[in-house]
């Protein structure tokens, strides 16, 4: 909703306006570029425990007891973190 002009105390102007407009444009533009670089390189200890992890997830469920819990949850936050780039993809 708009509001009246005697409810702004202090208008922009057109050139702070542009200002304003071209700092939106900038920023977003180095967001998109964030989001679409590569992610970092896996160490080769990285790559070997993630791949080791993926083997062994679908026999998670048959280890009984607090170990197979802490193994479940385990590959669950591993599984988060690679999607959040933490662990490499």
């Amino acid at each position: 909703m708009s509001e009246s002009t005697d409810q702004v105390r202090n208008p922009l102007t057109t050139a702070e306006r542009k200002q304003l407009l071209a700092l939106a444009c900038a920023s977003d533009r180095v967001a998109w570029a964030r989001a679409f670089r590569p992610s970092p390189p896996r160490t080769h200890l990285g790559a070997v425990g993630s791949e080791i992890l993926r083997y062994l997830e679908p026999f998670s469920h048959l280890v009984p007891g607090k170990i197979g819990r802490w193994f479940r949850k385990i590959s669950f936050f591993t599984n988060i973190g690679r999607q959040f780039g933490l662990f490499g993809r």
